[in-house]
């Protein structure tokens, strides 16, 4: 699939968030990761969007040893990229919640 650069977004110092609109139907759940491609090398980042919003996004640290990263960092709006997902099983099932339970999520 290919996806359009629509925004970049400073989020921290050094973090940046990528949105992207696909050429195709993407759905994803909570959770699910994406392989992101650029001139030739794929990495995988998680999205950062809800499935509910309109654009796919990721953030990320844009570190000045990561290529990828730096490439990343200098797309223009309009740029298309190529992009392979959603991926990953780590999602929230909702068959397991019990309707009165409070749910914690930790990220480091």
């Amino acid at each position: 699939m290919k996806l359009k650069l629509v925004k970049k977004q400073d989020e921290a110092t050094g973090t940046k968030s990528f949105f992207f609109t696909a050429d195709e139907k993407f759905t994803w759940q909570a959770g699910q990761y994406a392989y992101i491609t650029l001139s030739g090398i794929t990495k995988q980042f998680t999205i950062a969007s809800s499935p509910t919003e309109e654009f796919i996004q990721i953030t990320t640290r844009i570190r000045e040893v990561s290529e990828f990263k730096q490439k990343l960092n200098k797309l223009e709006i309009g740029t298309i990229i190529e992009a392979k997902g959603p991926q990953g099983t780590f999602v929230l099932n909702s068959s397991h919640l019990v309707p009165s339970a409070s749910l914690v999520f930790l990220a480091g």
